[in-house]
């Protein structure tokens, strides 16, 4: 009798450790799915905006660095916006206006790098 209580609860644990795996397993299969989808979306992203950069870079208007440090700057911002959409024409602007700014500081640094008279 003692044998079959200890045999039964020894069964009832074991299967008490197999749905707290399979809990733990469907978890981490959901937050694996939200990073891989978050994942996905944000090589879209870079994506659209390398499109968009990579006529700058061609012309020789922005340098290697300043490509980098835009695509630093315009891949979080636009991954990280509350509406969740990825809008060509919006992240045109976003890029161009980065490229204005870098183009702008550029002028400014080389102007007043020179010696004044």
């Amino acid at each position: 009798m003692f044998n079959a209580d200890v045999f039964t609860l020894v069964q009832f644990e074991l299967e008490l450790v197999r749905i707290e795996l399979a809990i733990d397993a469907r978890i981490s299969l959901k937050t694996s799915l939200y990073f891989l989808k978050k994942l996905n979306r944000q090589e879209r992203v870079v994506e659209e905006v390398k499109l968009v950069l990579k006529p700058f870079y061609n012309k020789k208007k922005i340098t290697k660095d300043e490509y980098k440090d835009i695509m630093r700057r315009a891949v979080p911002k636009i991954c990280h916006n509350k509406s969740g959409e990825i809008n060509p024409h919006k992240i045109r602007q976003l890029v161009e206006a980065y490229v204005k700014k870098v183009k702008h500081s550029k002028k400014v640094t080389s102007s007043s790098s020179l010696p004044q008279k």
